[in-house]
C-alpha cells in the first residue's frame, strides 16, 4: 500500500511531467531526464526559447519561473513593460522568460560569473532574441569591482563567502548607473535574486526607486546579519507597498513591491 507521502510525492512528480510535456517540444528527453536521471543538455520551450545548461539540469530555475511564474505572480501596473532590469540574471531563465511574455520590452540582464553569463549569452543566441541585453557585471552600492565567491551550485554564487569553493574578482555596476543608462527611461519591472547582495544595491537608493522604478520582483535572502525587514522598511520610505511570501527554513523567500507615488515621470 502506498502511504500518503509517497502518494503526495508521486503526484507531484507527476504533475511536473505534465508541466514538461505542456511547456518543452522536448518533452521526452526532459521527463526521462527527470524520472530515470538520464544526462540532456537542453529544454526547449515550445515558444522557441532554448535552455542550454552545464552539470545538473536546472530544475528549479526553469519550475519557478516558468511554471510556478514567481516573479510575475502580482499583477503588474504595466501590463507591456518597456523596461525590465534582470539583476541575478543567471542563465537566463528569468530574462528568456520576460522576452517571450513581453516581446517588444528591452531587458537587461546583469551577470557577473563567467561560466554563466557565457550560457546566457548563448541560450539569448539559441532563443533569438534580440530584446535581451546581456551586461558581464555584478551590481553593487558602486561601480568598480567586487569579491564573487563561487559555490558548488551556480545559482548560488554570491558576495557572502559561506560556503565557498573559490573566489574571483568581477566588474560591479550600480542601479544608478543602470537607470543613468536607460535615457531617463523608467524601469518597469526590477528584478533581483543576487543571493544577499540585495541590501547594498538598495541601500540609499530611495529617491532613485521613487522616482525611477515601477514594481519590483526580488527573491530575499536573509544573510550576514541583514533581514527582510531592512528591505520593506528602505521601500517603504521610498513609497512602495509590500507583499512578502517567506521561506523561513532557507532564510529567504519572495517581496514584492509597487511604487505607489508612481507619477509616470
Amino acid at each position: 500500500m502506498i502511504g500518503k507521502h509517497e502518494f503526495g510525492w508521486r503526484y507531484s512528480l507527476a504533475l511536473e511531467c505534465l508541466f514538461y510535456l505542456r511547456t518543452c517540444r522536448n518533452w521526452r528527453t526532459v521527463v526521462r531526464g527527470r524520472l530515470r536521471d538520464v544526462p540532456f543538455e537542453r529544454f526547449e520551450l515550445r515558444g522557441g526559447t532554448v535552455i542550454t545548461f552545464e552539470g545538473e539540469p536546472p530544475w528549479h530555475l526553469v519550475q519557478d519561473v516558468w511554471r510556478y511564474q514567481v516573479y510575475t505572480r502580482r499583477p503588474l501596473r504595466v501590463r507591456q513593460p518597456r523596461i525590465v532590469v534582470d539583476i541575478g540574471a543567471n542563465i537566463g531563465s528569468f530574462a528568456l522568460y520576460a522576452a517571450t511574455r513581453w516581446p517588444t520590452a528591452s531587458i537587461h540582464a546583469f551577470e557577473p560569473a563567467p561560466d554563466n553569463i557565457e550560457r546566457l549569452r548563448q541560450n539569448v543566441a539559441l532563443s533569438r532574441t534580440p530584446g535581451v541585453v546581456c551586461h558581464s557585471s555584478a551590481v553593487g552600492a558602486t561601480s568598480g569591482t567586487t569579491t564573487l565567491y563561487l559555490k558548488a551550485d551556480p545559482g548560488w554564487h554570491s558576495i557572502w563567502d559561506h560556503g565557498a569553493e573559490t573566489s574571483i574578482t568581477v566588474a560591479t555596476t550600480s542601479l544608478g548607473d543602470i537607470a543613468g543608462e536607460l535615457n531617463g527611461e523608467p524601469i518597469d519591472l526590477l528584478k533581483l535574486d543576487c543571493e544577499g547582495a540585495e541590501y547594498e544595491i538598495l541601500e540609499g537608493r530611495e529617491s532613485l526607486l521613487r522616482d525611477r522604478v515601477h514594481q519590483i520582483a526580488m527573491e530575499y535572502h536573509e544573510v550576514g546579519g541583514h533581514s527582510v525587514q531592512e528591505l520593506t522598511s528602505l521601500l517603504g520610505r521610498a513609497g512602495f507597498q509590500c507583499e512578502i511570501e517567506p521561506a523561513p527554513e532557507w532564510k529567504t523567500g519572495m517581496l514584492y513591491a509597487v511604487n505607489r507615488e508612481w507619477q509616470g515621470k
